[in-house]
């Protein structure tokens, strides 16, 4: 099986209650966007004031890049060392609490990241190391903190665009989170409800706030439950400006355990809303992602959907065989990963059941109603900042991030890239100007330019066939028109009839159209 390219949690060191705290080697690293360059660190004292401001005063090491004597090396295989800066790198600040140190740097806690080091008895790859006493090594290649502490610098600035500007900022779910925290604190039945974790379900989510409210409330209601039953849904349209509805996408769900169609209170659901890459599909993962977010740990789920592409996808991904590359292939692969990881997290037992669509199922027609109201909601989507096991997350125009093949986003760019310099040709106005747009067949004619007559994959054969095409398609095969312009010695009179017809000046124009 191939190995991830990454499978590293950026996690930051916790902000203590003590206004002065001094941990045992712990090690970090941030990024300067001053100086655009990493700061790796060892902590003497974090200090917290009574307003939530956390700083972290750390003892400044430099990468040692010339110790490894060996060359030809990748950036993930050279020996990863660090030594003490000895105070003239321009970062250092005053700081009395500790007078051994020679250049002292400082930084928000919440701006480092976590990383550990090798015990000093333990030396990697030492025949090849010009040693010194005063070396670290640590467990992570310096490429790989590098490149950790610049994309956590770059999330933290993204502003998720995808989200329409008419967001509220509200003061709700702060308010709300003071009014539970004792809850929130060291939960240990859901991890979900633990503020203190990467997983906590405001750190999931960016957007509308009441919906992350509503689940939060939703996962308290669920804390002393062990068995579930939910009726997933969907509901996808394209956008009609003459709509009040504001999103293509809404989902919902239903818990029915304790449940009776037509009698007894309503169960208990929730529905939400999404906006970029729009997909039915999609909706629905969004649907399993927030059953398994409500649920605490250890809990078993039976969950009926009517989209089997669903079902085969999560049966994919949650295959311990299923390599993250073939992960990061899927579509909606933010939400995938997130799923596996909460299944695996939380020690969840979950089973997938087919039901057919619109096929007057008590349950599956109300999760239908209640999707297709979440559609005039405001919407949310995943943040990819807190996403475990991410070194890095593209995005496209710093609008959203792309969670498909990214092979196959860039493919399809390209294609169209070319297809827009392709209707913007001079040599196909003839063809323009006479046909509209709409009425060309464009898959035959790409099947027609890549069609191979000759049972060559390579040859002069091959590459004759397609110069004709490629002269034929652009009008510059050798008519008469291309042969008085290039020649206008040979032919004066600016005039070659055809000679199929002879009533017709010889062009391009006239042999194509």
């Amino acid at each position: 099986m191939v190995s991830p390219p990454a499978r590293f949690d950026s996690i930051s060191p916790s902000i203590r209650k003590a206004c002065k705290y001094r941990p045992k080697k712990e090690w970090t690293i941030s990024w300067d966007a001053v100086h655009q360059c990493e700061l790796y660190g060892k902590t003497i004292e974090q200090q917290n004031d009574l307003y939530g401001t956390s700083l972290t005063y750390r003892t400044h090491y430099l990468p040692e890049v010339n110790a490894d004597t060996r060359t030809n090396l990748t950036p993930k295989k050279v020996t990863p060392i660090l030594r003490p800066c000895t105070g003239h790198c321009g970062h250092s600040v005053p700081f009395s609490g500790d007078l051994r140190p020679k250049c002292v740097i400082v930084s928000l806690t919440s701006h480092l990241i976590l990383f550990n080091v090798h015990a000093k008895s333990f030396i990697p790859n030492r025949p090849f190391i010009k040693l010194d006493k005063s070396f670290i090594f640590p467990t992570t290649s310096l490429h790989t903190l590098r490149t950790q502490a610049f994309t956590y610098n770059k999330h933290r600035l993204i502003v998720p665009n995808v989200l329409p500007p008419t967001i509220p900022i509200l003061s709700s779910l702060d308010s709300y989170l003071e009014e539970n925290l004792l809850l929130f604190t060291n939960n240990s039945i859901n991890l979900n409800l633990n503020i203190s974790s990467s997983l906590f379900i405001k750190n999931i989510f960016v957007g509308n706030r009441d919906l992350i409210i509503q689940l939060l409330e939703i996962a308290k209601q669920f804390l002393f439950r062990k068995k579930f039953i939910f009726y997933t849904d969907n509901s996808f349209s394209p956008i009609d400006v003459n709509s009040s509805t504001q999103t293509q996408m809404g989902f919902a769900w239903i818990e029915i355990t304790d449940a009776t169609p037509d009698s007894g209170p309503p169960p208990l659901s929730y529905k939400g809303a999404l906006s970029f890459n729009p997909s039915s599909t999609k909706a629905e993962v969004y649907a399993l992602l927030t059953a398994i977010i409500a649920v605490p740990d250890e809990s078993e789920l039976d969950i009926f959907t009517d989209s089997l592409n669903v079902i085969h996808t999560f049966h994919a991904v949650t295959n311990k065989l299923t390599s993250i590359r073939r992960k990061l292939k899927c579509n909606n692969h933010l939400a995938w990963r997130l799923i596996d990881t909460l299944i695996m997290k939380k020690s969840l037992i979950v089973h997938l059941h087919k039901v057919k669509a619109h096929s007057k199922d008590f349950w599956n027609d109300m999760a239908d109603s209640l999707a297709n109201a979440a559609r005039q909601l405001v919407p949310y989507e995943i943040n990819p900042t807190t996403l475990p096991g991410s070194l890095m997350t593209p995005t496209w125009a710093s609008i959203a991030p792309i969670d498909r093949d990214i092979r196959k986003f860039c493919h399809n760019l390209t294609d169209t890239y070319t297809f827009s310099q392709f209707l913007g040709n001079s040599s196909l106005s003839p063809i323009f100007d006479r046909f509209p747009l709409s009425s060309i067949h464009w898959p035959l004619t790409r099947a027609w330019l890549q069609f191979n007559p000759t049972s060559d994959v390579c040859s002069s054969t091959k590459s004759s066939h397609n110069a004709f095409k490629i002269k034929a398609l652009n009008h510059i095969l050798p008519c008469g028109d291309v042969l008085t312009k290039h020649y206008p010695d040979l032919y004066p009179d600016n005039h070659i009839p055809c000679p199929v017809c002879n009533n017709h000046q010889d062009t391009n124009e006239h042999l194509g159209i």
